[in-house]
């Protein structure tokens, strides 16, 4: 019996020790089953425009594991516009203006997968803020900052518009009703008015109908903020009374709706209190030919005084009737210095809006930066925006929605984004390269602030000087060919650009096919002292996937071609054109600095491969 009482208590020992090391064994740390990652945008983010950020989820586990929720944070909720989901899901508002996803997404064992949330940028500032995942059990938190750049300011809330004018014109209307918008710009760290257009006000407390293009600016002069100036006294210039900031923008029919939102001094207005005096709108803008109209606004003169011109209907567009009405077609002629123009009937109604230049409008150009990088600013650089035309009116019954949306005192931007056409990439292979091992026609090479280099099985171009380019060639010429090549955006400073160049005689006689950091493409060449723009800089959201592009460009008499990811952003035929050596290129603006990878660089010419 003492025998086996031994045996049991060494085996009792034994058996706590086991448990003893087997509690020292899971104090071992382990490395996580779940995790999970968030892809943000790290370039600065233009108003009106989408974006997504995507959250990589992975499982190392043994079991599957399900994605129970993601949590949206409210401030971003406020600052952006959620547009939806992918693998699609219905948004849960919660009282605190958090939104929660309850997602049936499973990741299997040893496996991962991505969640995508579309969202659209309306005011501007900096937001970080942080996501989170239930993921099996556990809730992982997701920091992400994102930076939005334009002229609406963080938290702006315009308020629903007061009732509309009177259904009658009152003495003094329409022309008391007109008002000058003027643009700020940043130019070297410093507002300056750049341009303005007219306005006209269509309720009491300030709601303005004017064009796009004066309140968003172009890519090289984003308007930071807007003043409107008013008219004290009858046939008088306006004088400088308020900001302004958007309340609704439809881009493609440039058409803008802004408001005051404070005094000179940045004293905010509180709402209802303003009483200025404001048109009525047609209830129906149809027109029959031969109606008359009155054309009024501004001319860009900073001292000009109220502009009338007399106009007759010749049409309208569509004319059969079965949509709504686009355009209100004039006598007048199609270009001029009619920059937010408004039109009105015969009972002093508001009808339509002048709409987009179709060509030069013959102003002076007014540049403001060296936009060619050709050290010197004059009209050879990207010009003001400018203009309008007088022959083909916007109908106001084509902005009821935009109209509406303002006047309940929602703030949205309908910006416009070329979506592109499969890019068909047939042809001959005459060269490729993955940049494995260097070229002797691409060598790696450092002068001043530009260095090529072989990096990581890629071709890299870094730059680093403001309003500079750097491009590297090879000697392939041929009538017609289309170059290719992975891209990666290394580093940059939100403002430079990258793609190909060909046609190329010498550094000053070449063309160019490029995209841009922020999202934007064009076609311009240079001979010798000339610069001409092509197609000028044209915004795509292919661009700002924020992975890699697979950039190709065809150059040829035919056509010069520009695709990104398969699809085709632009075609230009340049007459003019004469084949060269093509090649490579990089570029800076105010920012300076950009590095730009490239691989897997190919050229096709037509014919069987």
């Amino acid at each position: 019996m003492k025998s086996l009482t031994r045996i049991s208590r060494v085996l009792a020992a034994l058996t706590t020790v086991l448990l003893l090391c087997g509690a020292c064994l899971g104090a071992v740390p382990q490395t996580p089953a779940l995790s999970a990652s968030l892809s943000a945008p790290t370039r600065v983010l233009e108003m009106g425009r989408s974006f997504d950020l995507t959250l990589t989820l992975a499982n190392s586990g043994e079991r599957e594991a399900p994605v129970r929720e993601v949590r949206l944070p409210a401030g971003i909720l406020r600052a952006f516009r959620y547009q939806g989901s992918l693998p699609a899901v219905t948004l849960e508002p919660a009282a605190d203006g958090s939104g929660v996803l309850r997602t049936q997404l499973v990741i299997p064992s040893q496996s991962s997968a991505q969640f995508v949330l579309r969202f659209e940028t309306v005011f501007t500032g900096i937001y970080e803020e942080d996501f989170s995942v239930l993921f099996g059990d556990e809730l992982i938190s997701l920091p992400a900052r994102l930076e939005v750049k334009g002229s609406i300011p963080k938290g702006w809330q315009p308020g629903p518009a007061v009732a509309a004018a009177q259904s009658e014109a009152a003495d003094g209307l329409p022309q008391s009703a007109l008002v000058r918008v003027g643009a700020l710009v940043n130019v070297d760290g410093s507002l300056v008015k750049a341009w303005s257009a007219s306005g006209v006000i269509i309720s009491p407390d300030g709601l303005i109908l004017t064009s796009a293009r004066a309140v968003l600016g172009s890519r090289f002069y984003p308007v930071a903020d807007l003043i409107i100036g008013l008219q004290t006294a009858p046939n008088t210039s306006p004088v400088d009374a308020y900001l302004a900031s958007i309340v609704q923008v439809d881009e493609a029919r440039d058409a803008a709706l802004i408001k005051p939102r404070s005094d000179l001094l940045g004293n905010p207005i509180p709402p209802g209190t303003l009483s200025l005096p404001a048109v009525a709108i047609a209830e129906n803008s149809s027109m029959l030919p031969g109606e008359a109209l009155s054309l009024l606004g501004y001319s860009s003169s900073p001292e000009a005084l109220t502009s009338t011109l007399n106009a007759a209907v010749t049409g309208v567009a569509p004319a059969e009737g079965s949509a709504p009405l686009e355009s209100i077609l004039t006598n007048q002629t199609p270009d001029g210095d009619y920059f937010g123009w408004a039109a009105f009937n015969v009972r002093g109604e508001l009808i339509g809006l002048a709409s987009a230049p179709t060509g030069p409008v013959g102003l002076e150009c007014g540049a403001l930066a060296d936009t060619n990088r050709d050290g010197i600013t004059d009209e050879q650089d990207a010009c003001l925006p400018a203009g309008g035309n007088l022959q083909a009116l916007t109908s106001v019954q084509a902005l009821e929605e935009m109209l509406a949306a303002g006047w309940a005192g929602e703030v949205g931007l309908r910006r416009v984004s070329v979506s592109g056409v499969p890019f068909d990439m047939q042809g001959q292979v005459v060269f490729e390269t993955d940049f494995s091992s260097p070229l002797p026609a691409w060598p790696a090479a450092e002068q001043n602030s530009a260095r090529t280099a072989y990096e990581d099985g890629t071709f890299t171009l870094d730059l680093n000087a403001p309003r500079s380019l750097i491009f590297s060639t090879l000697d392939y010429v041929y009538a017609d060919l289309t170059l290719s090549a992975d891209t990666r955006l290394a580093s940059g400073s939100g403002d430079g650009d990258y793609g190909f160049i060909c046609g190329f005689q010498d550094n000053a006689h070449f063309t160019a096919l490029e995209v841009s950091e922020d999202g934007y493409f064009s076609i311009w060449k240079r001979a010798g002292d000339e610069t001409s723009v092509l197609v000028d800089w044209t915004y795509a959201d292919v661009l700002i996937s924020g992975e890699g592009l697979r950039l190709s460009a065809q150059c040829g008499t035919g056509a010069l071609r520009l695709a990104a990811n398969g699809l085709l952003l632009t075609e230009y035929v340049d007459k003019e054109f004469s084949p060269g050596l093509v090649g490579i290129l990089a570029g800076t603006y105010a920012g300076g600095q950009i590095i730009v990878a490239f691989d897997n660089l190919e050229i096709l010419i037509p014919g069987d491969k």
